[in-house]
């Protein structure tokens, strides 16, 4: 149990289609899009937004960010002798979010407004998946739009209250995103959104959305189970046990729970993580604000929901999204009893270099291991823990270095609880970025290339038999790079090694790259391929020993 709250490919064709996000708490909008925190349900309504997508072409989506050279002690490589760890046959969907951010200043560099929204998209997979993108980037399109609304209504309200006190803090609308499941079935995440304009505190509301992952539709709670009765008995025995028999809840909390389960056929509160259907109250909803948000989750294991096959996963689950001070219980060792992992960060006297402590406990028994002061630099963006292939678990802690460098420490969970409290933190220095990993055996981690520009690349990785992340590809793959071609620029068909020219004001795609001595280029008008060798030995790097900035415009090279 988890105690807590818990690059869009090219699509292929226009598509006429709907996405329903279900908004799971009583501070929602009218079209389910963004909060503007001015339309303010009464404490425990549930209101379902709809929007409807009237055709999407999906647009490649170029990651942004810094480039900017990595440290030089986060120069790393994956190990050579790593044993690859055998595959499933169903390869998970790769998902991505990407944040974005608006922020304005008064002329006195007082903070006015800020807004924080993410894309979400899916790594290029197969054409079965091409409905879903175009869903998927039709939704970023109108969340981008809704929420620069959202950010232009709170800087206006900003200036003028803003003149009215030399206390005022910024007003704010922030969206989090996080995917419980992205497979052959199933995509699905939840946007918590919080919006604050003065007082006490904010409003938060979620949205949930839930997806075939092959033809983009919306999924209703009817089309996931065919027990709605058991399933909302479910939830109201699960709150009782775990919150009502502590007085934790309001007088009249069941009927709350009744009221969801009466708006349920319209596509419902729910969202379908990997091990099964979660429902999220908001603050005041069930409890007093200081509950939080309230989530129970229907395992898929509750037969007399009667949950429909198909959208139930095919593997067990293997990632665990952790975050600072939440509790997760794992079997670590596996005897069969459950364990509880936790970690939080420790900042030294400047306030800029953090270690973090992990700690795994019983009913009988607490390890735990220290990092090293600084060891993850200026904090943690994400924690994971991964099932290892040949059992037990290693802890995933992705850390921010300078520039926004990011790079792994992971810790073997069970290792460290069968007596190794003095364990050293592993380091690789690939890390996730806008990659979010669903499954242990296939996710995608990402660096910065230097060999043709300074730009994101990433590859395929699994977790190996020592825990570490162990690439499933040689070579790297662009995340999103089209230079200009200035100059006929020779190269060889990579099958067939025989000669091949780029002309001159060709149209090109960066594809892959070995990050040593080669980019392979893609022709966007025939789809032909072209590898061209570079000599990265020294700056400036030269094809056949001319700078390669002679042959391409678009080159960056940070430092």
């Amino acid at each position: 149990m988890r105690r807590g709250y818990e690059k869009v490919c090219m699509a292929a064709a226009v598509l006429a289609m709907s996405l329903s996000l279900s908004a799971c708490g009583m501070d929602s909008l009218v079209d389910a899009l963004g909060t503007s925190g001015k339309s303010q349900e009464t404490a425990g309504e549930t209101q379902e937004a709809t929007v409807e997508f009237q055709g999407a072409a999906a647009e490649s989506q170029e990651a942004s960010g810094e480039t900017q050279e990595a440290p030089e002690e986060s120069q790393g490589a994956a190990p050579d002798s790593q044993e690859v760890p055998e595959r499933g046959e169903n390869a998970p969907l790769h998902p991505l979010v990407q944040e974005q951010y608006l922020s304005d200043y008064d002329d006195s560099f007082r903070q006015l407004a800020y807004t924080e929204y993410a894309s979400v998209g899916i790594r290029c997979a197969d054409e079965k998946y091409a409905p879903l993108e175009a869903v998927l980037d039709r939704y970023n399109q109108d969340r981008k739009a809704e929420a620069e609304r959202i950010h232009g209504e709170l800087l206006e309200a900003a200036k003028a209250d803003s003149e009215m006190s030399e206390h005022f803090y910024r007003y704010e609308n922030v969206d989090s995103v996080d995917i419980l499941r992205a497979d052959e079935q199933v995509f699905s995440f939840v946007r918590e959104n919080y919006d604050y304009m003065g007082g006490a505190h904010g409003e938060t509301s979620f949205f949930c959305a839930n997806l075939d992952a092959e033809t983009g539709e919306e999924l209703r709670l009817s089309d996931v189970i065919s027990h709605e009765d058991a399933f909302w008995k479910y939830v109201e025995d699960e709150l009782a046990k775990e919150y009502a028999s502590q007085d934790l809840l309001l007088p009249g909390w069941e009927e709350q729970v009744q009221r969801r389960a009466a708006d349920s056929e319209g596509g419902g509160p729910f969202v379908l993580s990997q091990s099964g259907v979660r429902v999220i109250f908001v603050p005041y909803e069930l409890g007093p604000y200081a509950l939080g948000a309230v989530t129970v989750e229907v395992p898929y294991q509750a037969s007399e929901v009667g949950f429909n096959d198909v959208y139930v996963p095919d593997e067990g689950q293997s990632v665990w999204k952790l975050d600072p001070y939440e509790e997760l219980d794992l079997d670590v060792d596996g005897d069969g009893r459950e364990e509880t992992i936790r970690y939080e960060e420790q900042t030294a006297g400047d306030g800029l270099w953090t270690s973090y402590v992990l700690t795994i406990s019983s009913g009988e028994k607490t390890v735990r291991t220290v990092s090293a002061q600084g060891e993850c630099d200026y904090g943690i963006t994400r924690g994971y823990v991964m099932a290892k292939p040949a059992g037990g678990f290693v802890f995933y802690a992705e850390c921010r270095s300078d520039n926004d460098w990011r790079y792994l420490s992971a810790i073997d969970l069970t290792e460290l609880w069968t007596g190794n409290e003095e364990i050293t933190p592993a380091m690789y220095y690939d890390a996730f970025y806008d990659h979010v990993p669903v499954s242990a055996e296939s996710f995608y981690v990402s660096t910065r290339g230097y060999l043709l520009s300074t730009v994101s690349i990433s590859r395929e990785h699994c977790v190996g038999q020592d825990g570490l992340p162990t690439p499933l590809q040689e070579d790297y793959e662009f995340d999103s790079f089209a230079p200009t071609v200035k100059r006929d620029v020779p190269g060889i068909d990579p099958d067939s090694a025989q000669a091949r020219t780029i002309p001159a004001g060709s149209q090109v795609e960066a594809v892959s790259t070995d990050e040593e001595s080669y980019v392979i280029f893609r022709m966007t008008d025939s789809g032909e391929l072209v590898k061209v060798e570079i000599d990265g030995a020294e700056w400036p790097h030269t094809i056949d020993g001319v700078d390669i900035q002679e042959y391409f415009e678009g080159l960056i090279f940070a430092g």
